[in-house]
């Protein structure tokens, strides 16, 4: 039997794709916020680490991890062009891979994303939509199970803040990629949903 996260799909085992809310000190770690941050350029680093993504279970004996641990560098830049849209790009950089099911084990590149916020409806600060496009590059290393190959999404991003800088957002994608597997479970399109609240400290 095979225990998969519920986000994890293709060839690409790691859920986490990062936010580019941050930026602009709105939205969660993974949840975009449909509103544009100031005008200009913006750029981050972000490093993360989990382990177990992909585990193996088997009836007797313990359980095998096929994706162990990962350590992902995501390299950020973007560009928001007045109230009209803002482009980003990611690229995200595994320094250390330990995929025992592959025998991979090193340092890898995952799939290089590119994707805008374009706002298309705003109802004070309490509530605003947005559409975000996105585009996955097929850089990521297959072997390392970080790769899902060429993919492409549309999304919503629908959310807003109170007067108290406590912010709600709701995210809703449909994602087409080729068909793939993970260990013979087969994996492909999805459509994803994610949901989270924040609170800023202070106006950015």
């Amino acid at each position: 039997m095979l225990a998969l996260s519920a986000t994890t799909h293709a060839a690409d085992a790691d859920p986490f794709d990062p936010s580019a809310a941050l930026a602009g000190a709105k939205g969660t770690l993974q949840g975009e916020a449909p509103r544009l941050g100031g005008e200009g350029p913006s750029a981050g680093i972000m490093v993360g680490f989990a382990q177990n993504l992909i585990v193996l279970e088997q009836a007797i004996g313990p359980d095998l991890p096929a994706l162990s641990s990962v350590m992902p560098l995501n390299i950020y830049g973007g560009y928001t062009y007045k109230e009209h849209f803002r482009i980003d790009l990611f690229v995200p950089i595994y320094t250390h891979i330990s995929a025992p099911l592959t025998g991979f084990g090193g340092a890898a590149m995952g799939d290089i994303r590119i994707q805008g916020l374009i706002p298309v409806y705003e109802h004070s600060d309490y509530f605003a939509i947005a559409i975000v496009p996105r585009i996955g590059l097929p850089t990521g290393n297959r072997n390392a199970m970080v790769g899902r190959g060429f993919h492409a999404s549309v999304g919503g991003a629908f959310g807003g803040e109170t007067n108290f800088g406590l912010g709600y957002l709701a995210n809703l994608d449909l994602t087409i990629s080729g068909a793939d597997s993970i260990a013979g479970v087969g994996m492909g399109s999805s459509i994803d949903f994610l949901a989270g609240t924040y609170y800023r400290a202070t106006d950015a």
